[in-house]
């Protein structure tokens, strides 16, 4: 399954981190990958996970941190199914994606407009995958 969120107004940091929260109050054991496309965006992503909300706590860790498997979520640059055995994925950059069957979940957190959206999947997926066409604002408001 592909869910998108195009984003008009939130940072794709903002959009990732309250997903992640609200996915994590209904279902603790999921595992994530967020898909960075720098180390540099990896470490930025690491600290603001840390401090997007004081009230809320989601544990997470770089793919490169000791004992990744324990951990809930994990920040990479690399496309492949990590120690932690995630279930979901999250990226921005649909180019970044090698294999559409790796996970069961994949969360597109993207710019790009809704209409736009499904010229941009690969065409094996373009029919009846996309379960989910909702923009961030009306997720969240």
């Amino acid at each position: 399954m592909i869910t998108f969120y195009s984003l008009t107004k939130s940072t794709p940091i903002s959009c990732i981190a309250r997903i992640l929260h609200k996915i994590t109050q209904g279902e603790p054991e999921k595992r994530f990958l967020v898909l960075c496309e720098s180390e540099e965006l990896c470490l930025q992503w690491d600290r603001a996970l840390w401090t997007f909300n004081p009230e809320v706590f989601l544990p997470h860790g770089l793919v490169s941190d000791p004992d990744p498997e324990k951990q809930p979520t994990l920040l990479s640059t690399k496309f492949a199914k990590p120690e932690n055995n995630a279930q979901i994925i999250f990226f921005s950059d649909i180019n970044s994606v090698r294999d559409w069957d790796c996970f069961e979940q994949y969360i597109w957190v993207t710019d790009t407009p809704p209409e736009a959206i499904n010229a941009q999947l690969p065409s094996k997926k373009k029919r009846g995958f996309i379960e989910k066409s909702k923009s961030w604002e009306e997720v969240i408001l």
